[in-house]
């Protein structure tokens, strides 16, 4: 038996002390955004919803292009 294969295979513990201290460097920078990105994603969403540009952005015909086969269209309403 080597003494490679008795080795562990994990992280090293200098390893791991440099990852938590990178979390916690990447927190303090971004947790600042925290407190500000909730309300204002929220205002956004709830100002844009109802907007006609919104309904309309399917860009397709009703009933995703599919219709019904019940009847036939011979054009725009109102002509024969």
């Amino acid at each position: 038996m080597s003494t490679e294969s008795t080795k562990r295979s994990g992280p090293t513990p200098e390893t791991l002390v440099s990852e938590a201290q990178a979390r916690r460097e990447f927190l303090k920078k971004a947790g600042r955004f925290a407190a500000v990105t909730p309300p204002a994603v929220t205002l956004l969403l709830g100002t844009s919803l109802n907007s006609r540009a919104i309904a309309k952005s399917g860009g397709s015909r009703p009933g995703n292009g599919w219709g019904d086969k019940n009847h036939i269209h011979s054009g725009p309403p109102g002509q024969a």
